[in-house]
């Protein structure tokens, strides 16, 4: 049963205790006759009406989130920015006040991009619009919301990473993918259910480091990075999720080679024209919003532009439809006065907005759209809660298992002790962009959902802990009780946005606290349970627990959501069994040593994009030539699984098919995206329970190219992945087909190259920590690709 829990707002009212506040809507009474209230006519002319109508003088108070109202049309204001990072979330265009007081908050999307299931990135995509279309049908919300943030985790001390789903660009893009289409689509095809917006493009993982701001800073990148790296999972998100928007970000980008100067995204005409609209072909599907305040940035931190008129001049002429913040709202007329920026130019750009507005139905008639009638039911309902919890219990990773210790036996344990500065943490689970869940089950709470009793204390007053005064508590309480259990990490004291690490050690003495405790416990008694459960957003270095004796199993619980207590117990105790499996790199914390943070550079040896000698490692689990805690895709069990073919794979193939798709293509953004560029070469994979316990395993395909590691060439790359549940001793047969597309390589201008000659194709993690921890052996086959 669910522990007890901790109200953070007002628990939700039922229909009937509150009347639907009355939402304002455009086009009835004697607006309902305009042309672009006109359902019969397509959206792209009633949009043309719309805009021909709008008085110029009136287009400022168009260009800002809050847009104004325009009375002689009969279209009330409206707040573009709502957010759904994990849920329904606070922001200009959310009100948690009643009658929604309260909306279900999802793991954050690293903790659930770790359960490497598209199943539930859909799942939780829908719930969390469900939830907006709810709260939006009483005024409470929006119906354009800013999320799924998917850049990737380049540096491990960067603040945001707990937003992202990781480190790589196919499974980034997957997320993107399936968590925009469980968002925007639904069972009425006419309309989108809710609006997405993939952010931040392009190239920003940064927040303030080295002497830089997010604000001021250039991104200096290669042009093979910017087209392996930093691109691929927007064109999917544009391309195969179908984004109606898309988020330029605060930093300005450098193309080596071919820019000059960096130019800042929202007025980069390469990005938001060339790539975007013209070679994704964005201008189909939505609108293009700055970051807020991103557009005051380029005239004042960045310092691209000199004049307002410029500044409005370069976003719009760049591609940019709308800002959040207030600059073109104060400077865009006079800039339409003087003829800096011509009428036309402006007319497109609020196009774009009006046209997502146009398709989320709210220039038509409410009564026959399905979305109209979600009613406040769904908000936090009991299959929201359900899959809120099962979501945390997916995405848990089992880093450690010496001796078996995982599972606990509750029979075992009469007394647990628990401690650590995140034992007792609540609303700190929810990370950044929460909502107001009704309830949050901690740690400490869901452990007593299973234990007899609990012994506590908490060694470190919170996650800084900069004394250790405390241990000498935590040390009792460790030796008094019949499992410890150890719960460590960071918050939003830490990192967050606008908040980078200076370091990626457990923060303060927290290691220092878990081995006094671990040595305290086995010293009272040496066979008495050591768990270590690790709540953060980001990677820790964990070598220290990872190597001590005394720490017999560790768990990563990312930042779990409102149920992520009760998960967390129920992988400790038995009731799940865990399946995560890292989405990002756990390093060592003498990396922040090695590299600097503004260095964009993914492959390992460059300087800050201009070539030169330094000790860059290089980054993320395609790149990184070090040897690290815990590997990408690292995740144990309590049972165990077999790889192995279920025939003999291809041995050698053509490159014909991908000579054809790369001709012709300047960049590797030309190329399809991997579910449109055709499979292949396919293969069949056994997959065997050999344990105990019924399990899911997640089954990760890569790809070693020939050189893989050398001059640039990737050391290996994600190609697939799929999760299956089997029984103790079930067999199932799995087909993976990688796309023409994984087989194409970014050469140094960004050109799609086909490389020949053997490729190795892999199942499951190579990583030797992983294997001496107990994870299932890779098995790996030998293509040779000839002309």
């Amino acid at each position: 049963m669910l522990a007890a829990t901790v109200c953070v707002a007002s628990s939700m009212p039922t229909m009937g205790d509150s009347s639907p506040t009355a939402v304002a809507r455009p086009c009835t009474g004697k607006y309902s006759l305009l042309p672009f209230c006109n359902t019969s006519l397509p959206v792209v002319e009633r949009v043309d009406d719309l805009v021909a109508r709008i008085n110029v003088s009136d287009f400022p108070g168009l260009f800002v989130n809050g847009q104004a109202a325009i009375p002689y049309l009969g279209i009330p204001s409206y707040q573009v920015w709502s957010e759904a990072t994990h849920g329904v979330g606070f922001s200009p265009g959310v009100s948690f006040e009643p009658p929604t007081p309260n909306a279900t908050s999802f793991p954050e999307p690293i903790l659930t991009a770790a359960s490497f299931n598209t199943s539930l990135f859909v799942a939780v995509g829908a719930a969390v619009s469900d939830e907006a279309r709810a709260m939006n049908n009483v005024g409470t919300a929006g119906e354009t919301f800013w999320a799924p943030n998917i850049n990737l985790a380049r540096d491990p001390r960067w603040g945001r990473i707990q937003e992202t789903p990781g480190e790589d660009p196919f499974l980034s893009g997957q997320w993107a993918i399936h968590y925009v289409r469980g968002l925007q689509e639904g069972e009425d095809p006419r309309y989108l259910k809710v609006s997405a917006d993939c952010k931040h493009f392009a190239a920003y993982d940064m927040e303030n480091s080295d002497g830089y701001t997010r604000h001021n800073f250039s991104a200096n990148v290669t042009a093979q990075d910017l087209h392996d790296s930093y691109l691929p999972h927007f064109q999917d998100c544009v391309m195969s999720g179908r984004v109606s928007s898309v988020m330029g970000s605060y930093n300005a980008v450098r193309v080596i080679g071919r820019d000059e100067v960096a130019i800042p995204s929202n007025a980069n005409p390469f990005l938001l024209r060339t790539i975007l609209r013209e070679a994704w072909g964005f201008d189909a599907f939505g609108y293009v919003t700055s970051d807020c305040g991103a557009v005051f940035d380029i005239q004042y931190n960045h310092k691209f532009t000199q004049t307002t008129d410029e500044t409005n001049k370069v976003v719009l002429e760049a591609g940019m439809s709308t800002n959040c913040g207030e600059f073109m709202l104060l400077t865009l007329a006079g800039a339409l006065d003087d003829g800096s920026v011509s009428v036309e130019l402006a007319q497109d750009a609020l196009k774009a907005v009006f046209s997502t507005r146009m398709r989320l139905g709210q220039f038509d008639p409410y009564e026959d759209q399905p979305y109209r009638q979600i009613g406040l039911g769904v908000i936090h309902s009991d299959a929201h809660q359900a899959l809120a919890l099962d979501a945390a219990r997916q995405g848990i990773v089992l880093l450690k298992n010496q001796g078996s210790t995982l599972p606990l036996k509750a029979s075992s344990v009469a007394t647990l002790g628990v401690v650590g500065p995140n034992a007792n943490a609540t609303t700190q689970m929810l990370g950044n962009y929460a909502g107001a869940p009704f309830r949050v089950v901690s740690p400490s709470q869901g452990l007593a959902s299973y234990a007899t009793s609990l012994n506590q204390a908490a060694g470190c007053d919170t996650t800084l802990c900069e004394s250790d005064s405390g241990f000498a508590s935590a040390e009792l309480v460790a030796a008094a009780s019949d499992a410890l259990v150890v719960v460590v990490g960071d918050d939003d004291k830490i990192c967050g946005e606008a908040n980078d690490r200076l370091t990626i050690s457990l923060p303060g003495m927290q290691a220092a606290l878990v081995a006094k405790v671990a040595a305290a416990a086995k010293l009272a008694g040496p066979s008495r349970p050591v768990v270590v459960v690790v709540m953060s957003g980001e990677p820790v270095d964990l070598s220290l627990a990872r190597d001590d004796p005394n720490v017999d199993a560790i768990v990563w619980m990312g930042y779990p959501g409102m149920m992520g207590g009760q998960a967390m117990a129920d992988v400790l105790f038995g009731a799940a069994v865990p399946a995560g499996r890292l989405p990002v790199t756990f390093y060592e914390a003498d990396f922040v040593n090695q590299v600097r943070m503004i260095n964009m550079n993914f492959r390992p040896g460059l300087c800050d994009g201009e070539g030169g000698s330094c000790t860059n490692p290089g980054h993320t689990h395609r790149f990184y030539t070090g040897a690290p805690v815990f590997a990408f895709g690292h995740g144990l069990s309590y049972t165990t699984f077999r790889y192995n073919w279920s025939q003999s794979p291809l041995r050698s193939k053509a490159v014909t098919t991908l000579r054809t798709l790369a001709q012709g293509r300047p960049s590797m953004a030309h190329v399809p995206p991997a579910d449109t560029a055709g499979v292949f070469v396919s293969f069949q994979v056994n997959v065997t329970n050999t344990g105990s316990a019924a399990a899911d395993d997640v089954i990760l395909c890569f790809l070693e190219p020939p050189g893989a590691g050398t001059a640039g060439t990737p050391r290996q790359l994600l190609a697939g992945f799929q999760r299956v549940h089997l029984a103790p001793g079930q067999m199932t047969e799995l087909t993976f087909g990688p796309s023409a597309r994984h087989f194409l390589l970014a050469g140094q201008a960004g050109e799609p190259t086909v490389r020949t000659g053997p490729w190795i194709i892999r199942i499951g993690v190579k990583d030797e920590q992983f294997i001496r921890l107990g994870g299932a052996a890779p098995i790996m086959h030998e293509l040779l690709l000839t002309e």
